[in-house]
Order: C-alpha cells, then structure tokens, then sequence
C-alpha cells in the first residue's frame, strides 16, 4: 500500500479532524475512538495518538506538523476501517 503523502494536499486539521471522525462512524471498532491533542517534541515533531475504548494507544503518529501527523493519521484509518471492512477479513476480540 502507498503512503500517498506526495499527493497530500494542504487542509487545515479542523477539517482532517473532521474527516477521520466521518470514517470513524463507518466503523464498530473505531466508533468510539479518541484522538489525542497534538504535543510537541523536543526535536519539534508532533505526536497525536489514538485510542480506542479507554484503553492505551492504538495508532501513534508523529510527523513534522499538526496538518502532517493528521493527515497521515486519516490515511492510516482510513485504510484500516476499508481492511475492516473487506468481507474476507475477520477481526476476532
């Protein structure tokens, strides 16, 4: 799978928020999902975080910006709710 980031257009992360949280309500495993504020590291990388019923980190991104680390994370949950999705994949508790 590619990562897509050359294709990556600039959207401000109100609207990434947005989207993922769209994609977020087709899926039963990501229904309830949080999505960390971003922090910012010693080096100046973002980090935003996932999580998924109360329970540690799902998902951890970390790029040079907040529009990077968000976009980056929609297209890592987006991918993840289409293998979800996908009749031949079962998900098991």
């Amino acid at each position: 799978m590619a990562a897509g980031s050359g294709q990556r257009t600039s959207i401000d992360r109100l609207t990434l928020v947005e989207e993922i949280r769209r994609v977020f309500a087709r899926s039963p495993i990501f229904r309830d999902a949080v999505i960390s504020h971003p922090s910012q590291g010693p080096g100046g990388e973002v980090t935003v975080d996932l999580r998924c019923d109360h329970r540690p980190t799902v998902l951890r991104v970390t790029a040079p910006s907040d529009e990077e680390a968000f976009a980056i994370l929609h297209e890592r949950v987006s991918a993840m709710v289409e293998i979800e999705r996908d009749p031949r994949v079962s998900f098991r508790a």
